[in-house]
């Protein structure tokens, strides 16, 4: 794989930093004040953002790892590490 990014590459990994960060404070708010029907909804809105970015992650070849055996990797760390129900 060529190690330049294209502009495309570029922007995904941008606006991915960006939903990433907006997820990340709106889970802070639901921590500080509660599954209030409006940070629920902004909290679904960012989910679904950082999905979207990291589709297009893979769509464009930034992401070429096997996702699948990654994935897998975490929820065996989860069960290990947290009190999770998996």
């Amino acid at each position: 794989m060529n190690k330049d990014l294209t502009g495309q590459e570029k922007e995904i990994l941008v606006i991915l930093m960006e939903e990433c960060a907006e997820l990340t404070q709106t889970c802070s708010k639901i921590l500080r004040a509660g599954k209030k029907p409006d940070f629920m909804a902004n909290f679904h809105q960012e989910v679904a953002d950082v999905r979207v970015m990291i589709d297009l992650a893979e769509s464009s070849g930034l992401v070429v790892a096997d996702l699948k055996k990654l994935y897998q990797n975490k929820i065996n760390k989860l069960r290990q590490w947290s009190d999770l129900r998996l």
